[in-house]
């Protein structure tokens, strides 16, 4: 569902919303107020999975897919070509910013806590016989976010352009730099190109070499974040194979030094993650490229032995080398680097010739990256009411009732309606994965009493919650 926002593009969309059940709307835009236009429906159908692109200028809440309690609400603003998708996995809601591009991800109620992953962009890949673009930068953490912010600006990162092929063209562009929760996920070098003997570009992980010189190595990756590139050979002066840009997890590979075996350098491999649920492999660097001259084009028994394929990419979206090329093919004959795979920071593939220099061999684009944010859904957050395990009231007799809630806050409780008296705004504590309160109380009436308690969040976005139960003293024994 795309909203620009002009009333003239709305006015269809309002005649299908006048007629639809209410038990059918799910997803809630808040348009902001403008002369002439005035917010006036209250929801979308929900569908299969929540997916939707709007204009900066608008927030946008919906609910995810298949839930029907309103867990995993998200309120997003989104910039232009950005988009958002959430799931539930288990008790966590998944929530996905894959479109390049800014966001404002308003942080739901209570929510302290939060598991996110971030990955720059991948670079682009060298062109002609150029090096593989090094992998975006791979963060995935757990942290603690405050309860004082309710806005977080967020960016997904563009992957580099690869370079053009030929002599005069651009040097392949490193990606950009994803940034989330004061988390800045590097963007990938991109990968050397031979006119200039480029060593390939610094970054998250750095670009392999493409170069006109044997043994020049690859540019450096960023710490903890990735590795650095592989390094350029050339065998007797014709055959080159440029070196492997380098991955989340691995160093790009170097090229071969064999005239019976002309593949540049293999992609480092990225990293895995399992935020979403299921383990996958993210910011993988590119394939590095070859110039084939009287050499025999094969590729590596690890990725087939096939003739003809080009460097591998590493796992992680790392885009392979163009084809390597026989040397009974025409000068100037090439083939181009494939791209990173969208989403996963991988970088770009490395272009192959047979010789000289043509745009055909062009490097691919580096992969744009992604944040995932992953949390624990609160279903509800009101007090449970308990008593100390195998006790019971007892007319005038003290005892202890804890109020225990997943969410943190000051606990006021009551008894018929009335304050407690010594038991107003009790600090609660954690314990385990929840937190409590507790208030030493002597029931004053045989009748059963209706005990609620209300808790303050320390959230002061969130609202107040309150619980109740129903306790029947026993009588008291003895005389006094």
């Amino acid at each position: 569902m795309v909203v620009t926002g002009e009333a003239s593009q709305l006015k269809g969309l309002c005649a299908g919303l006048k007629s639809a059940p209410h038990d059918q709307l799910r997803m809630k835009y808040d348009i902001p107020m403008r002369r002439g236009l005035i917010p006036f429906f209250t929801g979308l159908l929900i569908v299969a999975t929540s997916i939707f692109s709007v204009d900066i200028s608008y927030a946008a809440t919906y609910t995810a897919p298949g839930d029907s309690k309103g867990y995993c609400n998200q309120s997003v603003t989104l910039g232009t070509g950005a988009s958002v998708s959430d799931s539930i996995t288990g008790t966590n809601c998944v929530v996905k910013f894959t479109g390049a591009g800014s966001y404002t991800w308003i942080r739901p109620a209570y929510i302290s806590k939060i598991r996110v992953l971030v990955i720059g962009g991948g670079g682009g890949g060298g062109g002609d016989y150029g090096g593989g673009g090094g992998a975006g930068g791979f963060i995935d953490s757990t942290i603690a976010i405050s309860l004082s912010t309710q806005n977080f600006s967020l960016y997904v990162a563009n992957g580099g352009a690869g370079h053009a092929g030929n002599s005069n063209a651009t040097p392949a562009a490193n990606g950009e730099t994803s940034t989330a929760f004061g988390f800045s996920a590097i963007g990938g070098g991109g990968g050397g190109s031979p006119e200039a003997n480029k060593p390939g570009y610094a970054g998250g992980s750095g670009g392999g070499a493409g170069s006109g010189t044997d043994g020049t190595t690859g540019a450096n990756g960023t710490t903890g974040q990735g590795y650095g590139g592989g390094t350029s050979r050339i065998y007797a002066g014709q055959t080159v194979q440029s070196g492997g840009g380098g991955g989340a997890g691995q160093l790009g590979g170097n090229g071969a030094y064999s005239s019976s075996n002309a593949i540049g350098g293999s992609g480092g491999n990225g990293l895995q993650s399992d935020i979403t649920g299921v383990s996958l492999y993210y910011s993988g660097g590119g394939g590095g490229g070859t110039h084939t001259g009287t050499g025999t084009c094969l590729t590596p028994a690890a990725s087939g032995g096939n003739v003809g394929n080009g460097a591998p990419g590493g796992l992680g979206g790392g885009g392979a080398a163009g084809q390597c090329l026989l040397n009974s093919l025409s000068a100037g004959t090439g083939n181009a680097g494939a791209d990173g795979s969208a989403n996963t920071g991988g970088g770009g593939g490395g272009g192959s010739v047979q010789s000289g220099r043509t745009t055909n061999a062009h490097g691919g684009n580096g992969g744009s990256g992604i944040v995932i944010i992953s949390y624990a859904y609160i279903s509800s957050a009101a007090p449970v009411l308990t008593l100390p395990g195998g006790q019971s009231l007892i007319y005038r007799s003290a005892i202890s009732l804890t109020a225990t809630s997943p969410v943190d806050g000051y606990v006021t409780f009551y008894s018929q309606g009335k304050r407690i008296p010594g038991c107003s705004r009790i600090a609660m504590t954690i314990t385990g994965s929840n937190y409590q309160a507790v208030c030493n109380w002597r029931p004053s009436t045989h009748s059963a009493s209706n005990i609620s308690a209300t808790i303050a969040p320390r959230d002061s976005f969130a609202p107040t919650v309150t619980g109740q139960s129903r306790f029947q003293p026993a009588p008291r024994a003895g005389t006094r």
